[in-house]
């Protein structure tokens, strides 16, 4: 059942075609140089993902305009992606500046007085999954004109047309602006990580100021650092030598055991994300059981993902590592947690991934002895601690931005379910 036939209170329903004109852009020669490079905003399918459209890549000339089936439309208006097998086909944004758009793309525009175009867009994109079950061949080939201007949609009056429009303009702000508050605190984060690495936390919380008081950092292979941090090799700061896991055949079902895929070793560190069923009566499985706190790492990846490393999280089920990774156990100077950060950081894996070593393009290995004389910088324990605690509190403000941003994004769709059926009104 399509949203419109939801729709209560008496709502009208009607075609789109009868509320609003529909135009399918076009694209002109590409042969005929004279018809590019204009100043007239030219709008490709890709582009639809901004979901609202304040500047658009391509441009035209009038001559271009003239000589395709391209339509120069003002604002607003909803562009409508028509074709693709990947998401973009059934996907709108609203058009805020002049512009005409290729063939894949259509633009709507309400007529006065009876659609506002700004409640079009947001009536649509609630309906992005049924837009692409009415593509023709069968959800295949695509949107088109006639299919669009006979999609039924429900409406009230003008007037609460655009109190909704409003409504769910309010909402995507408040998005807008999470998500770029997010952005901001990720940058603030990456740039407080070099910061922790290179200049440390002093006794009273703040960070070392070389200019200030250069008598308080020291030059060394990774650079100037404070001058009461060692400058260790990666084998100075383990227990043993690194021990590699163990790869058996993976078991056709449940066994009470699992295995460690190599991408549970991500860029954010360990994930249980690929998680494979681990044969049960298999003894050699026993030196490779994962314990609480694990530090591991990876030997073999593409260049980029290669020494990528997590700490184990225990997740509840007996687990082993496999032969594509190693096991390293620091010593008392150093904290597992700590590990991982400075070998996550660029310059210690710059060290890593410039010794990797393979005729593969796609899967390089680094092996214990490059691990092992990787250098490293380490500050005594109780910085240590404070560093650590001020990374937590970063990636804690970034935590609560995303559960915020998750919530209003619950909150849109509830509305959009509500506010779009007038199964809930809007006093007026």
């Amino acid at each position: 059942m399509s949203k419109a036939q939801e729709s209560q209170h008496h709502w009208k329903e009607v075609a789109i075609g009868s509320v609003a004109d529909v135009e399918v852009g076009g694209t002109p020669s590409t042969a005929v140089p004279s018809f590019w490079g204009g100043n007239i905003p030219w709008m490709s399918s890709g582009e639809v993902n901004q979901y609202r459209i304040s500047s658009v890549q391509g441009r035209i000339t009038q001559s271009g305009l003239r000589s395709s089936n391209a339509k120069f439309i003002n604002p607003p208006a909803v562009a409508l992606a028509l074709a693709g097998q990947g998401k973009t086909r059934g996907t709108v944004a609203l058009t805020l500046i002049s512009l005409c758009t290729n063939q894949s793309v259509a633009l709507i525009k309400g007529h006065d007085g009876l659609l506002d175009t700004v409640f079009l867009f947001h009536a649509l994109d609630a309906r992005y999954d049924e837009l692409r079950t009415r593509s023709a061949g069968g959800g295949r080939a695509g949107l088109s004109k006639s299919i669009i201007e006979a999609i039924p949609i429900a409406l009230p009056e003008l007037i609460e047309q655009q109190k909704i429009a409003e409504i769910f303009d309010v909402i995507d702000k408040a998005i807008a602006l999470t998500n770029t508050h997010i952005t901001k605190l990720k940058k603030a984060k990456a740039g407080l990580l070099h910061d922790l690495l290179t200049r440390g936390i002093d006794d009273h919380g703040e960070l070392r100021d070389y200019t200030r008081n250069p008598e308080l950092f020291k030059r060394s292979p990774l650079g100037i650092i404070p001058k009461d941090w060692d400058v260790l090799s990666v084998e100075e700061i383990l227990e043993g030598r690194p021990k590699n896991g163990y790869s058996p055949k993976e078991a056709n079902e449940w066994t009470g055991k699992l295995m460690l895929g190599l991408g549970c070793l991500t860029p954010n560190g360990f994930q249980p994300c690929q998680l494979k069923n681990a044969p049960a009566n298999d003894l050699k499985t026993n030196a490779a059981l994962l314990r609480d706190g694990d530090f591991l790492i990876s030997r073999s990846n593409t260049r980029e993902l290669v020494g990528l490393v997590g700490v184990y999280k225990d997740i509840g089920i007996p687990t082993i590592y496999p032969d594509l990774m190693m096991r390293l156990t620091p010593n008392n100077r150093i904290t597992v947690h700590f590990l991982e950060l400075l070998m996550k950081h660029e310059p210690v894996r710059r060290q890593l991934t410039g010794t990797a070593q393979g005729t593969s393009g796609s899967m390089v290995k680094i092996n214990s002895k490059s691990v092992l004389s990787t250098v490293t910088v380490v500050p005594q324990p109780e910085e240590q601690q404070r560093i650590l605690q001020a990374i937590d509190e970063s990636v804690n403000h970034v935590n609560l931005k995303n559960y915020y941003l998750e919530k209003l994004k619950l909150l849109k769709q509830g509305l959009m379910s509500d506010l779009l059926t007038g199964r809930v009104r809007v006093k007026i």
